[in-house]
């Protein structure tokens, strides 16, 4: 059996690392938090797709089609314990809960997780994770708080499905996220932790298919 050189794979998740393509597809290194340079015959930037395309040098035209023009909306994210942020009814309480209350004449929407549902996990208290709370938590229950971006799911980046998967052929660097939809379970799964993790996954096993 013949043997096989192992791969050396860049995974970045964070603007902080600096690797970079030039047009012809040459990875040309890494640069980690500590000012090391390296070089890889692989990258992922696991990341949203501005932050990829930021840390691309002269990307190829499929490349740049592809991570091109993907829209995002930011998000405020509470952790917290305020159960008045979730349905009165106890019994109505779901892992998901959505909710669409009257701000000042204007309507917001807001969407409540249930962490002790959906984690399946025991504690003396219930914790819950509010996207874009229509009001504040009652601080003495906030953990901590967070703000986050996802892609927007809207017909344009459903209809880009072939174009940003086929991007990732035959390359160096391999884009990976929520923004790629997932093989295995279907074009409605996309801006979910399963689609970018699947994205993860096709990346990595065309790696593993293609040659270095």
């Amino acid at each position: 059996m013949a043997s096989v050189a192992p791969t050396e794979v860049c995974l970045c998740s964070s603007t902080r690392c600096g690797w970079a393509a030039s047009a012809s597809d040459e990875l040309r290194g890494a640069s980690t938090a500590v000012s090391h340079r390296r070089r890889f015959d692989h990258a992922v930037p696991a990341t949203h797709t501005d932050e990829a395309f930021a840390l691309l040098q002269n990307p190829p035209n499929a490349q740049r089609t592809a991570l091109e023009g993907v829209r995002y909306s930011s998000s405020r994210v509470v952790l917290h314990t305020d159960p008045t942020l979730m349905p009165a009814a106890a019994g109505s309480r779901r892992a998901w809960n959505y909710g669409k209350v009257q701000v000042d004449g204007a309507t917001r929407c807001f969407v409540t997780y249930y962490l002790n549902r959906l984690q399946d996990f025991e504690a003396g208290r219930d914790h819950f994770v509010t996207l874009d709370p229509p009001r504040r938590a009652d601080p003495e229950t906030v953990i901590r708080e967070f703000d986050y971006t996802h892609p927007v799911i809207d017909m344009a980046l459903r209809e880009r499905q072939d174009v940003i998967h086929d991007a990732n052929e035959g390359t160096q660097v391999k884009p990976a996220g929520s923004y790629f939809h997932s093989k295995r379970l279907g074009p409605d799964l996309i801006g979910s932790h399963e689609a970018a993790f699947s994205a993860g996954s096709e990346a990595a096993a065309g790696i593993l298919r293609e040659p270095s």
